[in-house]
């Protein structure tokens, strides 16, 4: 049986199958091997939702980043949401946080990341067009 998977989907599915792994043996190494177990299962099921997925939902294609101009240019959108939501978040539960006596340096960290991430690739973005 030929699984329905498309040649651009075929190298990404590489980098998923690396993240399958290092999630697998992040989680062994933190948590127990059961918990390696359950987490690259997980995200073996993931990985398999979105490969044989993708050929029925668009919006599985979109999520894979993989295929047309038109998939590419929607999946760039989607990440930009997400990517503004979570600079939101954790700048928000940072604030929290300093707000509360008790900042917390792993989320001033990820403020500072997002922040200057965001305007280097907004330099870039201006520059290039």
């Amino acid at each position: 049986m030929k699984l329905p998977i498309e040649k651009g989907w075929r190298a990404d599915l590489a980098w998923y199958l690396a993240l399958i792994i290092a999630v697998g043996v992040a989680f062994g190494l933190g948590q127990g091997t059961r918990a390696g177990v359950v987490a690259g299962t997980g995200m073996l099921a993931f990985t398999a939702l979105l490969a044989l997925g993708r050929a029925r939902f668009d919006a599985l294609r979109v999520a894979g980043g993989a295929g047309d101009e038109r998939n590419r240019f929607l999946y760039a959108r989607a990440l930009a949401v997400s990517g503004g939501v979570l600079g939101l978040v954790v700048t928000g539960w940072f604030l929290v946080s300093v707000a509360r006596g008790a900042t917390d340096p792993v989320l001033m960290v990820l403020v500072i990341l997002f922040s200057v991430t965001f305007l280097a690739s907004a330099a870039v973005a201006a520059r290039n067009g």
